[in-house]
């Protein structure tokens, strides 16, 4: 999925927070699922983004533009870190 974000953000017609709102919102609205939105009472569910090393990029939404595929930073599922640094 990242790859297909940066994809769309440095080739496509969407800007990088375009692109993060189709796949994240936008998805969980058209598939009916309470997720994909920060929001009281929704799932805590979150994937934090960030630059991947070597990019020229100042930030996440800048390395899509770039066509880079961001480094996950962390992952929070159930309100609980999950995961931490791809």
């Amino acid at each position: 999925m990242l790859h297909v974000m940066s994809e769309l953000g440095s080739l496509g017609p969407l800007d990088a927070r375009g692109v993060v709102s189709a796949a994240t919102g936008n998805v969980a609205a058209v598939y009916g699922l309470d997720a994909g939105r920060l929001e009281i009472g929704r799932p805590a569910d979150l994937a934090l983004i960030d630059v991947p090393v070597g990019s020229s990029a100042g930030d996440a939404f800048a390395a899509l533009e770039l066509g880079d595929v961001p480094a996950v930073a962390c992952v929070v599922t159930g309100g609980c870190l999950s995961f931490a640094k791809s």
